[in-house]
């Protein structure tokens, strides 16, 4: 049988300073079929640079960039789509 996708939906504004902590716990996770939908939503500090460089990392990990600042809700909705355009439809859950 095989395993139902599950896709975590983090959204994120100006958390420099615990994306990172955030995402190294991610991609400690043994579970393989697991996406990590990141949603920067216009971050002015260095939020973006430390996404980038976790993504480069593992590739369970999809930055996604909000064009300007839509807020939480918008960003939770835009993972949403994501989760279920990338073939997610297991079980999704959103971090706050």
């Amino acid at each position: 049988m095989k395993s139902l996708k599950i896709s975590i939906i983090i959204p994120n504004f100006n958390n420099e300073k615990y994306i990172a902590r955030c995402l190294e716990s991610c991609i400690a996770q043994s579970y393989k079929n697991i996406e990590f939908i990141v949603v920067d939503d216009k971050s002015t500090d260095k939020s973006r640079e430390v996404i980038e460089s976790f993504a480069k990392l593992d590739d369970r990990i999809h930055p996604l960039y909000n064009e300007s600042n839509m807020g939480t809700f918008a960003s939770r909705n835009n993972g949403v789509i994501y989760a279920n355009r990338s073939g997610g439809g297991g079980y999704t859950s959103i971090f706050r």
